[in-house]
């Protein structure tokens, strides 16, 4: 889904400190840009475009914790496993919690249901 600027709403998980699993630090409200060939998996700045496939990369153990985000510029599907990408740059908006991503998920679900059958 994207929003009113033409960016993607997507959801990304960190450690603790806000590292990713490659350690990169991540900043609320800062936006990451990287110039390079993005290749999902690979390259780039990581996030799913649906909330609980950031599960399978961040397990919530040890203080993970998980956001939503803006991915734009140059995106880079990935597999076909879920929906994991990687864009050249990424803004993560708010944290969310593990709550907040069952949530988004939720909504993310109800959303595609037809509104005749939604009860």
């Amino acid at each position: 889904m994207s929003n009113e600027n033409g960016k993607l709403i997507t959801y990304k998980g960190t450690d603790k400190d806000m590292q990713g699993l490659g350690g990169y630090q991540y900043e609320i409200g800062k936006t990451e840009t990287d110039d390079g060939a993005i290749r999902c998996g690979r390259k780039g700045f990581h996030s799913c475009k649906v909330p609980l496939d950031v599960l399978r990369y961040y397990h919530p153990v040890d203080g993970k914790r998980y956001f939503v985000c803006e991915a734009g510029g140059e995106i880079d599907e990935g597999d076909g496993i879920d929906s994991k990408l990687a864009s050249s740059e990424l803004t993560i908006i708010k944290e969310i919690g593990l709550k907040g991503l069952i949530n988004a998920q939720k909504d993310h679900v109800m959303g595609k249901v037809p509104l005749d059958q939604q009860h």
